[in-house]
């Protein structure tokens, strides 16, 4: 379950950005960007993060989660496009010659302090 290993460091990054930052207090929200190729479960990384974040600064945090479709482009055709299945062809032309363009991110795009 490397969701586990996704709130371990969540809750890194933001305790090292909160210690440069010299804040203090209690982290309330957590936003996040996560992509449907990362495989994360978003469910399952609530779960890990309410283990993990115990008697931590986060440990009362919302996760809010968007979640990021995987987009492609054709190489051939020049066409992009939503991919529902992770095929890696493309629906227009039937091309393999996909690049990626969304899907792939694990971002913490904002956090709150109180």
């Amino acid at each position: 379950m490397h969701e586990m290993v996704v709130a371990e460091n969540i809750i890194k990054i933001i305790e090292q950005k909160l210690a440069e930052l010299d804040q203090q207090g209690k982290v309330k929200k957590i936003n996040l960007k996560i992509g449907k190729l990362t495989c994360v479960e978003p469910e399952a990384l609530r779960l890990s993060f309410e283990v993990i974040s115990r008697e931590t600064s986060l440990e009362k945090a919302s996760l809010f989660i968007e979640s990021i479709p995987i987009t492609g482009g054709c190489k051939d055709c020049g066409k992009d496009f939503r991919l529902e299945e992770v095929d890696f062809i493309c629906p227009f032309c039937g091309s393999f010659k996909v690049e990626i363009k969304t899907g792939r991110e694990l971002l913490i795009e904002s956090f709150e302090i109180e």
